[in-house]
């Protein structure tokens, strides 16, 4: 079984795809590890030194090898992932989707204080804007996922683990 976590940067994938990985005995990839370890540089220094472009089409390779290659995986994907090379419908085919829904003015919140770890952040004049702006364009990709998990301030991870799983399962027929 494979299982892709999406959802905007800020959203938790790889925090509870790691928890997910453990729980069903299956291994984490991280589409945004895979890609800066083929490249030898974060995301970051990509978008700055290639751009984009070479950018999503590294990430749509990665997704590739991982649909053609991988199977029983946790997948949790980069953020605008989803909206190149219909890569849903790809994800959608090979396994359970689960898009990790926050508010923009939770996802600000959250990402306000790692601006430090993220420089694409860092640039960015009226974050709150950005998120906003960006979340916006990204849902209409985001909403075809199989599940929704809403998470909302207050959550415990253990709140959303539990209606993660309970979504992958009721899928598998569990």
């Amino acid at each position: 079984m494979k299982i892709f976590l999406l959802g905007f940067m800020g959203s938790g994938k790889t925090t509870m795809g790691a928890w997910l990985a453990a729980h069903y005995r299956s291994k984490l990839i991280d589409t945004d590890w895979m890609v800066e370890g083929k490249h030898h540089k974060s995301v970051a220094k990509m978008f700055e030194q290639d751009g984009e472009e070479v950018f999503r089409k590294a990430e749509h390779t990665v997704l590739q090898n991982i649909l053609e290659q991988e199977k029983a995986c946790v997948v949790a994907c980069g953020g605008g992932m989803p909206c190149f090379f219909d890569a849903m419908a790809a994800m959608n085919a090979a396994g359970a989707t689960v898009y990790l829904k926050l508010s923009a003015d939770l996802l600000f919140s959250r990402l306000r204080k790692e601006i430090n770890q993220r420089p694409l952040l860092a640039q960015q004049e009226d974050l709150q804007g950005y998120i906003t702006d960006t979340l916006k364009q990204r849902e209409p990709y985001y909403s075809q996922a199989k599940h929704t998990v809403i998470v909302q301030d207050g959550d415990t991870i253990a709140e959303v683990k539990r209606r993660i799983v309970a979504a992958v399962d009721r899928e598998q027929g569990g």
